[in-house]
């Protein structure tokens, strides 16, 4: 990618934009994170250009869940490193397909939240944080294994946040 004036871009072609996003996140392992975004709005391309993820409401779903469960618990889990939403689409792709390989799929009509064939472990995604529901120990780690062999991540066993939003 290089910059020019957009009075030199080529007919037929849009001037997009680089945004540079800034955050202090005390609470992981990045604490001071940096990434850059594109205009996607302004990207001509046919391809798909975004990837199903849950909104505050679904997530509620799988909080009740939890809590209305037996014996379950949550943690929640982080991929470190992420730095351009763009390689996020390649990479969900890329964690779907790992995922079902170790029995994890979406669930349909339900953007970003997955299950497991037969194990008692569900989680949302939201692009990099994971929220988990699951009833054992065991099938936790499961899931956690199977993540890390692609991504570096970190995990709070006592899910005190996710997505930003502080839980107790």
């Amino acid at each position: 990618m290089h910059f020019m004036d957009h009075r030199n871009l080529p007919a037929g072609c849009k001037a997009a934009y680089l945004r540079i996003v800034a955050a202090i996140k005390l609470h992981k392992v990045k604490t001071h994170p940096i990434r850059f975004t594109d205009g996607g709005n302004r990207i001509d391309y046919k391809g798909k250009v975004s990837t199903p993820t849950a909104n505050l409401q679904t997530i509620k779903i799988l909080l009740n869940s939890t809590v209305a469960t037996p014996d379950a618990k949550m943690l929640t889990a982080t991929i470190e490193s992420f730095t351009s939403a763009r390689l996020w689409i390649a990479t969900n792709i890329c964690a779907s397909r790992h995922l079902a390989l170790s029995n994890y799929t979406p669930v349909k009509h339900t953007p970003g939240r997955f299950r497991h064939a037969t194990r008692p472990v569900a989680f949302f995604l939201v692009v990099d944080n994971f929220a988990i529901k699951y009833v054992d120990g065991v099938n936790a780690k499961h899931l956690l294994a199977t993540l890390r062999s692609l991504y570096n991540i970190t995990m709070d066993w006592t899910a005190s946040m996710y997505c930003g939003i502080t839980l107790k």
